[in-house]
């Protein structure tokens, strides 16, 4: 095993309306938790301080950052971005949306509530047999984990997995009469919604045996 930090960010869109580019508070986040993962391997602690270092750029975003040490998987999980465990085919874990209301994430930024302090924290030990899918709501919204595990048992390298669950989280979306998670939970809640959501889609895929590789890929 080799150590590892991962950090995937997702701009709320809803600052298009107000002329704000939502790309830029999430781009900011990152860059930020980079910075910080080069000293510090705690998820908790390196999405605190991105957090305290972002706040001179307008916008908000959900946040997930991860960390692989020797066996141990540590992370920090805000709003509806989020990962994948799969072992053997069968999706091990899955971490949970955190939502106000229906697609109203929790999130990081200007004038939210939410903080750092409200991530879920994760922490699992692994095998050394798993497949890791990182994704945002693009992702989660419109695949369900038996489609991405079953994706992820396809030989193949991580960079071909990453391109091929995110195009069809992309053709998924664009469905209009699909079954997708996003379409239950608008069910659920009164909607009448059906098919897919279109929306950013940013995958990262990690393979662990005894070293990890990551290939990030967004459409």
């Amino acid at each position: 095993y080799q150590r590892r930090v991962r950090g995937i960010a997702d701009g709320v869109g809803g600052w298009e309306r107000h002329g704000i580019d939502p790309s830029l508070y999430s781009n900011k986040l990152m860059h930020e938790a980079s910075l910080v993962a080069q000293e510090a391997d705690d998820p908790a602690v390196i999405l605190q301080r991105a957090y305290d270092a972002s706040h001179s750029v307008i916008g908000s975003s959900t946040a997930c950052i991860l960390s692989l040490l020797e066996s141990k998987l540590s992370a920090a999980n805000l709003g509806d971005s989020g990962f994948l465990i799969i072992r053997n085919g069968e999706v091990i874990f899955r971490t949970k949306e955190q939502q106000h209301a229906f697609n109203f994430p929790y999130q990081l930024g200007t004038q939210s509530t939410n903080k750092p302090c409200h991530a879920d924290i994760i922490n699992i030990t692994l095998e050394g047999d798993e497949i890791i899918v990182m994704g945002t709501d693009g992702l989660l919204d419109n695949l369900f984990n038996e489609q991405i595990a079953a994706m992820s048992q396809v030989p193949c390298e991580t960079q071909i997995l990453a391109n091929n669950i995110a195009l069809e989280a992309h053709k998924i979306a664009g469905d209009k009469t699909a079954a997708t998670p996003f379409s239950i939970g608008a069910q659920k809640v009164g909607f009448n919604y059906q098919g897919g959501k279109m929306d950013d889609i940013t995958v990262l895929v990690i393979k662990v045996t005894k070293s990890i590789q990551l290939i990030p890929h967004k459409k």
